[in-house]
């Protein structure tokens, strides 16, 4: 096999640069000349950023001791109409929050609420009744 000189060197790399972006330079004796440069990393990658961004008040906010995991505050006993339906929305169950809008139910009637009640408001399904009850005694639960 015949030895390649650093011209040829060279010129195989910036021919095999030219035809894939992505292919790997080729390098004579494994050393680059004081002309080249390592690749960037991720060069291949479109807007790759070079350093990851900073946080910033945007981002999803931080999971908090102060808030249910819905977002919702603390304390359901203390949750307007519109929280309430926001409760039952991210139970997906938000098929019920017009009519608990309708009938005035807040956080504090919320954690009253019995089965029969709830069939009372349209919960008429057997699943949707004990996965909101269930509900209801974890947030009792929470507050206790």
């Amino acid at each position: 096999m015949q030895a390649m000189s650093a011209s040829d060197a060279q010129r195989r790399m910036s021919e095999s640069n030219t035809k894939s972006p992505t292919a790997a330079p080729i390098l004579a004796a494994g050393v680059l000349s004081a002309s080249q440069s390592e690749p960037e990393p991720h060069a291949d990658v479109p807007n790759y950023p070079a350093t990851p961004p900073a946080s910033s008040a945007t981002d999803s906010p931080k999971p908090s001791f102060d808030a249910h995991p819905s977002g919702l505050p603390l304390g359901a006993s203390t949750w307007t109409v519109q929280q309430v339906g926001d409760f039952l929305r991210w139970l997906e169950l938000g098929q019920y929050a017009e009519a608990f809008v309708e009938n005035e139910i807040d956080g504090e009637l919320l954690m009253d609420l019995d089965k029969d009640e709830l069939k009372e408001l349209t919960v008429t399904a057997l699943g949707h009744r004990k996965k909101l009850l269930k509900a209801l005694d974890n947030l009792k639960a929470s507050t206790a």
